[in-house]
């Protein structure tokens, strides 16, 4: 079975991802294993690179009020 914080991590990097991509960034999951990235971004002519990294997390006091 996977951890839940495996799959939290996992969902947070898809989740920023997904914004770069809808704001015309180029952006690809670095493999497993990189140290320091999650994801490696580019701008639409390749003319910058970035390395981001994700850190996420859950908020248990909303979670705990339902929100």
């Amino acid at each position: 079975m996977v951890a839940a914080s495996t799959l939290l991590g996992a969902a947070g990097e898809h989740y920023v991802m997904s914004l770069l991509l809808r704001h015309g960034f180029i952006a690809a999951l670095a493999p497993v294993g990189v140290p320091n990235c999650d994801i490696v971004v580019t701008d639409d002519i390749g003319d910058r690179l970035w390395a981001v990294q994700i850190k996420s997390r859950v908020d248990r006091a909303a979670t705990a009020a339902g929100t």
